[in-house]
């Protein structure tokens, strides 16, 4: 009912459908009061640092390379993607790029991964 009551109160802006006028004043405070928003959420600022991030990635053609490249240069806050000195390392550089979500993408897509090391770079 009270799903109901909501969606026909936004369709029909602010015509009273109820006998009663408090209950839709009570419907519209109930959803003024979702739309807000914490005022401590929105004045910090996270500052994200670049992070290297060197994944182990079994890679057996040139197919499978350049897949691996594609998936990771999608993903968001890479900067630099590159194969590493062995080529079944694949090299991130980003900000705020999510390791695990990376590797699990990249095992989705391309094959067996794992996290060979992470670590926080100084910005230049």
């Amino acid at each position: 009912m009270v799903k109901l009551s909501n969606t026909l109160l936004t369709r029909l802006g602010n015509l009273n459908i109820f006998g009663d006028e408090d209950q839709g004043k009570r419907l519209e405070d109930r959803k003024s009061s979702r739309t807000t928003t914490n005022p401590k959420q929105t004045s910090q600022c996270v500052k994200a640092t670049l992070q290297k991030i060197v994944m182990k990635v079994q890679m057996k053609c040139k197919k499978c390379q350049s897949k691996a490249l594609q998936v990771v240069a999608e993903a968001n806050g890479v900067s630099f993607v590159g194969l590493g000195a062995q080529d079944d390392r694949v090299e991130v550089i980003g900000d705020g790029v999510d390791a695990l979500k990376l590797v699990k993408s990249l095992r989705k897509k391309v094959g067996r991964t794992d996290i060979v090391s992470l670590e926080a770079m100084k910005a230049s």
